[in-house]
C-alpha cells in the first residue's frame, strides 16, 4: 500500500506525479497487489482511480483516527507501506504502520529535507532507525548524508524516478529563431531570475529567440513586470499552469532548468522522454539524469548566467541540438522508463517480505 497525502486527482506534480506513475504501473503490470491511502479533495471524488483502489480519508478533526483505522484494517491485505509524503503526516503513517508490523519504505524526494545536527535531527535519526526499513533516495548528496550513519547504511535504496516514454520530437533544420522553454514553479530557487537575465543578454545582442514560461508561483507578477519593463514581451510568453505542457515542449528547441535546489526533476525526465535538449545546473540528481557524456551543458550554481550562455552558444552550433536530443531520448529509454522502474520496486518489495 502506498501513502501520498495528495494523490491525484487533482494534484499531478512533483512527488504526486511519481506516486501516480509508480502505483498505476505496478497495478496495470500486475507486478504486485497495490492500493493507495490518501485524502479526499471533493465530495464527488471516486474512491477508485484508473486501475487502483484509493482509500481516501476525510479532512476533519478525526482524520488521524481514520488513518489509524485504515492502516490497521488493511494489515491482512498488505505487508508493505510505501510513503511518498516526507512530512509529519508521512512520519505518523510510518510509525503506526511499523507498530502494526508493516515493512516501511520512506521516500525522500528532494535534497536538503533532513538534518541531524539539532534536536529535530536526533528525532529524525531515531525515526529512520526504528520505524523505516528502506529509505528511498534519488540523488547522491542525500545518499552520502545517510551513509554517514552506520545504522542507516543498509536501509538506503537508490531507485530513480521514472517517466512514460513518448514519441521522439522532430528537430527543426532551420534555427533562425531558437525556442526555449521553462516549466516549473515560479520561485527563486528554480532559477527563473537567471533565465530573465539571460534573456536580456540575448536581446541586447539582437539574437532571435523566444522563451515560453510554463508555471505559476509567488514570482508570477514580478516576472511579468520585468518582461514589460525591459520590452521582452515579444520574446517571452507566460502561460501559467498547463495541464499538459508537452505541446509547447515538442515545439521547443531547449529546456532551461537553472535550479539552485532539486531532487530528481520530473520536468527533466519529461524533456528526456521526447528528446528535448536540456541546460540545467549541478544540483540534486540533474547530473545523474543527463549523464556524463553531455555534462558540459550542466551549469555551476555560482555562475549560472555565464554558464547558461556558454552552454547555449555551444548547443545551437554544429547540429548539437539534434545530437544531444537523440542521446537524451535513448538514455531515458534505458534508464528512466517507468515500466522498468516499477519492476525495480517490485523486486525490492519481494526481497523484504
Amino acid at each position: 500500500m502506498h501513502f501520498d497525502a495528495a494523490f491525484p486527482p487533482p494534484v499531478l506534480g512533483g512527488k504526486e506525479k511519481q506516486a501516480y506513475l509508480l502505483t498505476t504501473h505496478l497495478s496495470q503490470g500486475k507486478l504486485i497487489k497495490v492500493a493507495v491511502l490518501s485524502f479526499y479533495f471533493s465530495k464527488s471524488q471516486n474512491a477508485s482511480h484508473e486501475s487502483l483502489y484509493v482509500y481516501r480519508i476525510k479532512k476533519s478533526i478525526f482524520y488521524l483516527g481514520e488513518l489509524f483505522y485504515q492502516i490497521i484494517k488493511n494489515r491482512n491485505n498488505f505487508s508493505i507501506i510505501h510513503i511518498h509524503t516526507p512530512s509529519r503526516i508521512g512520519k505518523f503513517v510510518a510509525i503506526i504502520s511499523k507498530i502494526f508490523f508493516y515493512k516501511v519504505f520512506f521516500k525522500i524526494p528532494n535534497q536538503g529535507l533532513t538534518s541531524m545536527n539539532n534536536i529535530k535531527g536526533i528525532l529524525d535519526y531515531l525515526f529512520f532507525n526504528f520505524f523505516v526499513d528502506k529509505i528511498v533516495i534519488l540523488e547522491n548528496q542525500t545518499k552520502a548524508y545517510f551513509s554517514g550513519f552506520k545504522a542507516l547504511r543498509d536501509k538506503i535504496l537508490m531507485i530513480s524516478n521514472g517517466v512514460k516514454l513518448k514519441k521522439q520530437k522532430i528537430y527543426s533544420k532551420s534555427l533562425e529563431e531558437i525556442k526555449l522553454v521553462y516549466v516549473g514553479r515560479l520561485v527563486e530557487q528554480k532559477g527563473i531570475n537567471e533565465i530573465l537575465g539571460f534573456s536580456l543578454k540575448l536581446k541586447n545582442i539582437n539574437h532571435k529567440f523566444f522563451i515560453d514560461i510554463v508555471g505559476d508561483g509567488p514570482d508570477f507578477n514580478k516576472i511579468r513586470s520585468f518582461i514589460l519593463k525591459n520590452n521582452l514581451d515579444k520574446n517571452i510568453r507566460m502561460h501559467g499552469n498547463l495541464k499538459d505542457p508537452f505541446e509547447i515542449m515538442y515545439s521547443s528547441d531547449i529546456l532551461l532548468i537553472p535550479s539552485t535546489k532539486e531532487g530528481m526533476s520530473n520536468v527533466i525526465l519529461e524533456a528526456m522522454s521526447i528528446g528535448l535538449p536540456i541546460i540545467g545546473t549541478r544540483v540534486g540528481a540533474i547530473e545523474q539524469q543527463v549523464g556524463k557524456e553531455f555534462d558540459k551543458y550542466i551549469c555551476n550554481v555560482d555562475q549560472i548566467q555565464e554558464d547558461i550562455y556558454r552552454s547555449y552558444v555551444d548547443l545551437i552550433s554544429n547540429n548539437n541540438i539534434e545530437i544531444y536530443g537523440n542521446y537524451l531520448y535513448k538514455r531515458c529509454s534505458s534508464c528512466f522508463d517507468i515500466s522498468k522502474i516499477a519492476k525495480e520496486y517490485a523486486t525490492e518489495y519481494k526481497k523484504i517480505c
